[in-house]
């Protein structure tokens, strides 16, 4: 890059790290948390129709036989959030979502577009919250949850994909803080 002043344009393409140093920014960057919440979104929706349309509820199907019962897909509906947890709480449900997902969107709008593991966290958890969002509005504030782990007797919650993608979109957040909490403010800049 030429040193000197920069056009207008390429003042859009480049934000400023150092005095020094010029970084230019991906703007297909731009286009992860999107992409990520689109596919999850399909993904979880699509998954949740061939369970209704081809599971008895309350009855498990073991899709890995090798598996034995430590995975199963259990047609089960809940008011609670992620992981069956916070029952019948109604409107709440509807609302935080709702509130998350415009929260997720005007903060990527503002995060530096070289974040790329941000973006697929936020990306996760936007599709999750959208998917499930979409349930409750479409079943009485009700979500399809079909993930069942365990052993025998003893099972963990119920679950489904846009469960799973908004527990790894906050573990890959905060294990990013974490990190980056650690770091000199030099190296945070960069």
């Amino acid at each position: 890059m030429a040193t000197g002043k920069l056009t207008k344009r390429e003042q859009d393409d480049v934000f400023v790290v150092t005095e020094y140093e010029v970084v230019v920014k991906n703007r297909w960057g731009l286009l992860i948390v999107p992409a990520v919440a689109g596919m999850v979104f399909l993904a979880d929706q699509l998954s949740k129709a061939w369970v209704v349309r081809n599971l008895t509820p309350m009855q498990p199907w073991y899709p890995v036989p090798f598996l034995g019962d430590l995975l199963a897909f259990t047609y089960v509906t809940n008011t609670g959030v992620a992981l069956g947890l916070l029952r019948d709480r109604g409107i709440v449900f509807v609302l935080i979502p709702l509130v998350v997902v415009i929260a997720i969107a005007v903060y990527a709008r503002y995060l530096p577009t070289h974040r790329n593991l941000v973006r697929l966290s936020l990306g996760l958890q936007l599709g999750g919250a959208l998917g499930n969002l979409a349930d409750r509005l479409r079943q009485d504030g009700h979500v399809t949850d079909f993930i069942d782990l365990g052993i025998g007797r003893y099972r963990w919650f119920t679950s489904n994909v846009a469960d799973v993608c908004i527990v790894t979109g906050v573990i890959i957040l905060a294990v990013l803080m974490m990190l980056e909490r650690d770091k000199t403010p030099e190296e945070a800049k960069s």
